[in-house]
C-alpha cells in the first residue's frame, strides 16, 4: 500500500491535472530502488504514448530517440549507458538508476522507497 512518505514517480507533464484527466499509469510507487528503472520504462511504454499533456516537441524528440536517435537531439537530454548491450535487460542502465536514486538519498525500507536526508550524497561527491 502507498503510505505517507513513500517515494514514487509521476509524469511531469500531467502532474498538475486531476487524475480523471490523466492517462493510465501516470504514477508509480516501486517497492524497491531496483524497481525504479522498470517503473520508468513502463511509464514510457504505457503512459507517454497516451499522455494528452505532453508537449508536441517533447513527443517528437522521444519519437526520434525511439527510432534510433538524431543529431538534432541534445546529448544532455539522453541518459544512456552505451557500454551495455541492446537487449531488453539493461543491467548498466538499471544500475545507473539505482545508484542515482541512492545518491539522491533514497533508501529501501519495509514500507517502500523513502527519502533519508543523511543518505543524500550528490552534492558531497
Amino acid at each position: 500500500p502507498v503510505t505517507l512518505g513513500r517515494v514514487g514517480i509521476r509524469c511531469v507533464f500531467c502532474r498538475e491535472f486531476p487524475s480523471c484527466s490523466r492517462a493510465s499509469q501516470a504514477t508509480s510507487f516501486p517497492s524497491r530502488i531496483s524497481g525504479i528503472y522498470g517503473a520508468v520504462v513502463m511509464m514510457q511504454c504505457r503512459h507517454f504514448p497516451h499522455c494528452q499533456h505532453m508537449p508536441v516537441d517533447v513527443r517528437d524528440i522521444l519519437g526520434q530517440l525511439k527510432r534510433g536517435g538524431s543529431s538534432s537531439v541534445p546529448l544532455a537530454s539522453v541518459v544512456s549507458d552505451r557500454s551495455s548491450n541492446s537487449s531488453s535487460h539493461q543491467p548498466g542502465r538499471q544500475q545507473y538508476w539505482a545508484e542515482s536514486a541512492r545518491k539522491l538519498g533514497l533508501i529501501d525500507t519495509d514500507d517502500g522507497i523513502r527519502f533519508s536526508p543523511s543518505s543524500y550524497t550528490l552534492m558531497n561527491n
